[in-house]
């Protein structure tokens, strides 16, 4: 079986053909920015339907729960252990919305709602993600990317990616970070 090639540092950045030029129709500054009117629409939090994520987000997982506890059987339980998954891939999308502050517009109840309703629920530091996702901003793809070890080795073969998925399937990954939480 033929191994797939590793990726380099240089692998990340785009050929030169593949490059265009920014969409000049006003909305696209030529440098890439939005033009500040769009940028401000961009940027505004929509805290009504963030708050209603969360509460949907609690919402689901309390009835998640609930059904397992009337149905303990098999089928219900082994759904139920899918449903969770998709909820806390949810969590974690909340969290990481937070973490860049984003989630709600008052700076202080983003960052409550973050770390006690969104965060702790997914087992995610909050602070230490903060610091360490904000690192992964200012450096990324250069580098000094802290999240390079995390892509650098794809594409993988086959068998590295069956036995990655078995080990996520398995919870061995979920265990592994967890312990270091605690």
């Amino acid at each position: 079986m033929r191994r797939a090639p590793r990726a380099t540092k240089t692998d990340l950045q785009p050929a030169e053909e593949l490059l265009v030029e920014p969409d000049v129709s006003g909305r696209i500054l030529p440098g890439g920015r939005p033009e500040p009117g769009w940028r401000s629409d961009l940027r505004r939090i929509p805290d009504v339907r963030n708050a209603y994520s969360v509460v949907l987000l609690w919402a689901f997982t309390a009835a998640t729960a609930a059904v397992s506890v009337a149905f303990p059987n098999p089928v219900v339980l082994a759904g139920s252990f899918f449903v969770m998954g998709m909820l806390h891939v949810r969590y974690a999308i909340l969290m990481h919305e937070s973490a860049h502050r984003l989630l709600l517009s008052n700076r202080k109840l983003n960052d409550w709602v973050g770390k006690w309703l969104v965060a702790y629920p997914a087992f995610i530091p909050i602070d230490f993600y903060r610091r360490a996702h904000m690192a992964h901003h200012r450096e990324e793809f250069g580098p000094d990317e802290p999240d390079l070890v995390l892509y650098s080795g794809y594409p993988v073969p086959r068998a590295s990616l069956r036995r990655k998925l078995t080990r996520d399937a398995l919870g061995v990954t979920g265990l592994k970070l967890h312990g270091g939480l605690v």
